[in-house]
């Protein structure tokens, strides 16, 4: 079996993180899941006052819970996921415009 992609390893770092602040199998209470913000995407939040802090984790947890259940699913926390990946996309995109031909 041949060694796994940059990109598999990436997709695999995500389920693995997921997983281990998950109490449950599939979802995490909203109490994890700003948790796992607060601890693996700090240069998202950093420079908060911890009242500012606490209201944007709560912010972003209430937009991901789409069926107002008070937990991450797992989808819902790929919506996060990809949310980011696209704004550093887009970041990237800016700061590295194509070459023209």
């Amino acid at each position: 079996m041949p060694a796994p992609s940059e990109l598999e390893k990436a997709m695999e770092c995500c389920i693995l993180k997921y997983d281990e602040y998950a109490s449950g199998k599939f979802s995490m209470s909203r109490d994890e899941f700003k948790k796992m913000l607060h601890a693996e995407f700090r240069s998202l939040f950093g420079g908060l006052s911890s009242k500012a802090l606490e209201k944007a984790l709560e912010g972003v947890a209430r937009s991901l819970d789409c069926n107002s259940d008070n937990r991450i699913w797992f989808t819902e926390f790929l919506n996060f996921v990809a949310g980011v990946a696209e704004s550093n996309y887009e970041s990237h995109c800016k700061s590295h415009p194509l070459k023209s031909s």
